[in-house]
């Protein structure tokens, strides 16, 4: 044991010795007006670039800023600045329309324009998004943004679209069958639940439920995932006074080994495109992989209703990217919806480039049947509170056009959005930062 705990300990100096001198940088951008989506058509916008807990070795000649300017009227522009003094570095630019701007950019070594790097992952950032280790910024602007409207009309028909579809759950008993799981958490009891629906597959999750919870005692709280297909664990967003039934997109069960959710990843996939974004199948809303995704929401809320614990009152949706379109789904389509908390969300402006707008790199190519997806759609329906709790205004997988579409859409009153500064779809800056609440 003693010669164990030297070895940890030599190891632990050893580390700190070597320690990268820009693992602690922290890159901070804001927009000079305190408001960085209240600009007018035209107005200059000011972007300041600065950094935080940086060496010297920063400022002393040996690394500049090379940056990227890219926007809602379709320019693109790009430069480079020389570090040179703890200022904040300066890029401006405007917009002439209804729209956002975007710059991106990043630390390199002057001499070959190779990327400044961390040894570690900056604070707030995710391993999955790729720039975690890179000194890099990810700002943005909005031109008024009230005024940013869908790319395309809905569907004439997407009421009696949706109204089809209920009908098909409805033709489908809620029955369930329930599983105990055990996730170390003694406060919880937690169930594997499979749930009848139409469609491909039935609902798949897991349940938490505050340990001797009373009959009508708790609200009931959906919670849907992002893009990808991945093992289930414990629901998130479980704590005391609510009941969470946590169900993937897909309809695998919680139970099933790695090798299983493997096959199943391949088995949903086409020989081009991974699930969803097949132009084939998305010709017609039948056919897109989300009609059997959206079906399973709704179904879920089904379900929940039928717990003793639930309080009869209380019905609730949260989830990020994948899982804020599926919260906004749910509410324009999910009768008796409460709230609905996307982060993020995804399909929002499906056919942004009929509008001439800056696009994500990761996005699906345009096919008629997505439009009955498009949350903004949905949006327009919402009858519960709709608390869009983060949106980054550095996102470009999810786009802050076609969010700033979808919260146009909802309700007056109902509504609520939180624009974080410096914010991408995976990355969310320490505090202190620049944000911008809406109502």
């Amino acid at each position: 044991m003693k010669r164990t705990l030297s070895a940890l300990l030599f190891s632990s100096v050893a580390l700190l010795a070597s320690a990268n001198e820009f693992d602690a940088v922290v890159c901070r951008g804001a927009t000079r007006s305190p408001d960085p989506v209240g600009y007018a058509a035209g107005e200059p916008i000011v972007f300041e670039l600065s950094f935080e807990n940086a060496p010297d070795s920063l400022f002393d000649g040996s690394c500049r800023l090379d940056w990227k300017r890219q926007g809602d009227d379709g320019q693109t522009t790009t430069g480079s600045l020389a570090i040179e003094n703890r200022e904040p570095l300066e890029i401006a630019t405007s917009l002439d329309r209804p729209g956002f701007v975007f710059v991106t950019a990043d630390v390199v070594r002057a001499a070959d324009g190779t990327p400044v790097l961390r040894d570690v992952l900056a604070q707030g950032a995710q391993e999955w998004e790729g720039l975690g280790r890179e000194l890099h910024f990810a700002l943005g602007a909005g031109v008024e943004t009230g005024k940013i409207a869908p790319a395309i009309e809905e569907p004439e028909d997407f009421d009696e679209f949706w109204a089809r579809q209920k009908a098909r759950l409805a033709a489908v008993p809620v029955r369930a069958e329930e599983i105990p799981m055990d996730f170390g958490d003694g406060g919880f009891d937690f169930l594997r639940v499979k749930v009848d629906c139409a469609g491909p597959r039935p609902v798949f999750g897991v349940l938490a439920i505050p340990a001797n919870a009373e009959p009508k005692s708790l609200k009931a709280v959906v919670e849907v995932h992002g893009y990808g297909v991945f093992r289930q664990g414990r629901p998130w967003s479980a704590q005391p006074g609510r009941m969470v039934f946590s169900i993937n997109a897909h309809g695998v069960d919680p139970l099933c080994d790695d090798a299983a959710y493997a096959e199943f990843e391949d088995g949903i996939r086409t020989p081009k495109w991974t699930y969803a974004f097949s132009p084939h199948q998305n010709e017609y809303p039948e056919g897109c992989y989300f009609n059997g995704m959206a079906l399973r929401v709704m179904r879920a809320f089904d379900y929940v209703r039928t717990r003793p614990e639930w309080n009869g009152a209380d019905l609730e949706v949260e989830g990020g990217s994948q899982g804020g379109a599926q919260s906004l789904w749910a509410a324009g389509l999910v009768d008796g919806l409460t709230a609905a908390r996307p982060e993020v969300p995804w399909m929002c402006d499906v056919n942004a480039p009929a509008a001439g707008r800056f696009c994500s790199p990761w996005r699906l190519g345009y096919a008629p049947g997505l439009a009955y997806y498009d949350a903004i759609f949905h949006a327009r329906r919402a009858k519960c509170f709709v608390d869009v709790k983060r949106a980054g205004l550095g996102d470009d997988v999810c786009v802050p056009s076609g969010i700033a579409a979808m919260f146009n859409n909802l309700p007056e009153g109902c509504r609520r959005i939180l624009w974080i500064q410096g914010a991408r779809h995976g990355y969310v800056p320490p505090p202190p930062g620049q944000e911008t609440e809406l109502r």
